[in-house]
Protein backbone atom coordinates (compact mmCIF):
# COMPACT_ATOMS: atom_id res chain seq x y z
CA UNK A 1 0.00 0.00 0.00
CA UNK A 2 3.16 2.49 0.64
CA UNK A 3 4.10 2.53 -2.64
CA UNK A 4 0.61 3.53 -3.71
CA UNK A 5 0.04 6.03 -1.57
CA UNK A 6 3.23 7.29 -2.78
CA UNK A 7 2.18 7.30 -6.24
CA UNK A 8 -1.09 9.02 -5.82
CA UNK A 9 0.53 11.57 -2.87
CA UNK A 10 3.96 12.20 -3.81
CA UNK A 11 6.93 11.62 -1.66
CA UNK A 12 6.91 15.38 -1.02
CA UNK A 13 3.44 15.64 0.15
CA UNK A 14 3.68 12.20 2.26
CA UNK A 15 6.57 13.54 4.31
CA UNK A 16 5.13 17.09 4.61
CA UNK A 17 1.87 15.36 5.90
CA UNK A 18 4.01 13.28 8.40
CA UNK A 19 5.50 16.90 10.05
CA UNK A 20 2.25 17.87 9.84
CA UNK A 21 1.52 15.16 12.34
CA UNK A 22 4.72 15.21 14.21
CA UNK A 23 4.17 19.21 15.19
CA UNK A 24 0.43 18.46 15.91
CA UNK A 25 1.37 15.54 18.54
CA UNK A 26 4.94 16.94 20.05
CA UNK A 27 3.14 19.47 22.43
CA UNK A 28 4.80 22.60 20.82
CA UNK A 29 2.78 25.51 20.43
CA UNK A 30 2.45 25.38 16.72
CA UNK A 31 -0.11 24.79 13.96
CA UNK A 32 0.34 23.98 10.60
CA UNK A 33 -1.01 23.26 7.07
CA UNK A 34 -0.41 22.31 3.33
CA UNK A 35 -0.34 25.54 1.24
CA UNK A 36 0.54 26.14 -2.04
CA UNK A 37 2.63 29.43 -2.82
CA UNK A 38 2.41 30.78 -6.07
CA UNK A 39 2.28 27.67 -8.19
CA UNK A 40 5.34 25.87 -6.57
CA UNK A 41 5.71 22.84 -4.65
CA UNK A 42 3.82 22.22 -1.56
CA UNK A 43 4.63 23.93 2.07
CA UNK A 44 4.30 23.42 5.34
CA UNK A 45 2.77 26.63 7.24
CA UNK A 46 3.96 26.59 10.38
CA UNK A 47 2.41 29.40 13.06
CA UNK A 48 3.78 29.74 16.32
CA UNK A 49 0.15 30.16 19.24
CA UNK A 50 2.28 32.17 20.96
CA UNK A 51 2.49 34.96 18.09
CA UNK A 52 0.39 34.35 14.81
CA UNK A 53 3.99 36.91 13.05
CA UNK A 54 5.97 34.18 13.95
CA UNK A 55 5.89 31.54 11.22
CA UNK A 56 7.96 29.63 8.69
CA UNK A 57 7.15 27.66 5.49
CA UNK A 58 8.54 24.34 5.44
CA UNK A 59 9.84 22.61 2.30
CA UNK A 60 10.70 19.06 1.44
CA UNK A 61 13.59 18.46 -0.78
CA UNK A 62 15.50 15.58 -2.13
CA UNK A 63 19.13 16.01 -1.28
CA UNK A 64 22.00 13.68 -2.20
CA UNK A 65 19.15 11.11 -2.56
CA UNK A 66 17.67 11.61 0.92
CA UNK A 67 14.69 13.63 1.81
CA UNK A 68 14.85 16.54 3.88
CA UNK A 69 12.85 18.93 5.51
CA UNK A 70 14.17 22.49 4.39
CA UNK A 71 13.21 26.18 5.14
CA UNK A 72 11.38 27.62 2.01
CA UNK A 73 12.72 30.42 1.89
CA UNK A 74 16.62 30.02 2.15
CA UNK A 75 16.54 26.08 1.23
CA UNK A 76 18.70 25.44 4.30
CA UNK A 77 18.28 21.77 5.46
CA UNK A 78 16.43 21.53 8.66
CA UNK A 79 16.55 17.66 9.26
CA UNK A 80 16.19 14.49 7.47
CA UNK A 81 12.19 12.98 6.94
CA UNK A 82 13.63 10.04 8.56
CA UNK A 83 13.92 11.90 11.80
CA UNK A 84 10.56 14.26 11.62
CA UNK A 85 10.27 13.05 15.42
CA UNK A 86 13.06 15.99 15.74
CA UNK A 87 11.44 18.35 13.61
CA UNK A 88 8.80 20.33 15.90
CA UNK A 89 10.98 21.32 18.75
CA UNK A 90 13.83 22.70 16.38
CA UNK A 91 11.09 24.34 14.13
CA UNK A 92 9.81 25.92 17.42
CA UNK A 93 13.60 27.11 18.15
CA UNK A 94 14.36 28.73 14.66
CA UNK A 95 10.61 30.43 14.67
CA UNK A 96 11.01 32.15 17.80
CA UNK A 97 14.80 32.68 16.97
CA UNK A 98 14.11 34.31 13.97
CA UNK A 99 11.29 36.55 14.87
CA UNK A 100 13.60 37.82 17.32
CA UNK A 101 16.41 38.46 14.96
CA UNK A 102 13.90 40.72 12.98
CA UNK A 103 12.98 42.94 16.15
CA UNK A 104 15.98 43.55 17.04
CA UNK A 105 17.39 45.03 13.56
CA UNK A 106 14.21 47.00 13.57
CA UNK A 107 12.80 44.22 10.86
CA UNK A 108 8.72 44.67 9.98
CA UNK A 109 6.32 41.88 11.52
Amino acid sequence: MGSRLNGALGERRLHLAALNAAVAQSGERLSCGLVSRAGGPPVLFVVSHNDKFRTMDVGCERVGGVWWFVRADTGEGLVPVLEVENAPALLARLIERSTDAAASTGGDR
